[in-house]
């Protein structure tokens, strides 16, 4: 059986086939499918023991449709990390408030979201082959958009220590859990997270002395 042989025997069992639509839309329905499938397996385990065959009948589908559409296991993987990276949807909160929804996001029900796509994040980090495909998703689909949508002087720079501080606060509740601090504690965590960001997106510029110590980055204001 090839290929388009497969698509047409797996057609009727998705869910989103509807009689009548255009076979476009049959073709979106099924990668989306597969997309679904993949993130649920890459996050649940490691790279290495995920196979196509498990997938492709996650899906119902032959797994020679998946390299028809993505090419490698690894070209899935990729699809799957810029496919949880939605641009356009992180940066249309509210910009004035932007620091307290990410803490929050992080902290609290919203983070569920975020910790699974950490852990993929944490999976590609780990094999050697991915990097490259990593750091372009990474390059492509949040840190150009996050310094367009920054602007001003230190763009770039603001952007790094955005990422860095939200990636660290999430891959160390995702692998230590939560810290045991009370509710207040947990509430003076968020407050102080919240405003470090806020201030970053706020600018406009740093101002890091060579005598630079922690506590002492300030805005330098016009």
């Amino acid at each position: 059986m090839n290929a388009n042989q497969s698509v047409k025997a797996i057609e009727p069992a998705l869910p989103l086939r509807t009689r009548g639509r255009p076979r476009k839309r049959d073709t979106e329905a099924t990668r989306a499918a597969i997309l679904s499938a993949a993130r649920s397996r890459f996050a649940a385990d490691n790279y290495d023991r995920v196979g196509l065959r498990e997938i492709a009948a996650d899906v119902g589908v032959d797994p020679a449709l998946i390299i028809r559409y993505f090419g490698s296991k690894d070209g899935l993987f990729e699809a799957v990390l810029s496919d949880e990276l939605y641009p356009d949807l992180i940066f249309r909160k509210d910009r004035a408030t932007y620091g307290d929804y990410m803490m929050s996001a992080l902290a609290g029900a919203e983070g569920a979201y975020e910790f699974d796509y950490y852990m993929l994040l944490l999976r590609a980090a780990t094999i050697p082959a991915m990097l490259p495909r990593l750091e372009r998703v990474i390059e492509e689909r949040l840190m150009r958009p996050l310094i367009d949508w920054l602007g001003g002087e230190q763009a770039p720079l603001r952007a790094k220590l955005i990422t860095t501080f939200l990636t660290g606060v999430a891959i160390h509740r995702l692998t230590a859990g939560p810290a045991p601090l009370s509710p207040a504690e947990e509430d003076q965590f968020r407050q102080i997270g919240a405003t470090m960001i806020q201030a970053l997106i706020d600018g406009p510029r740093l101002d890091l002395p060579g005598s630079f110590t922690p506590g002492t980055v300030k805005a330098e204001k016009d």
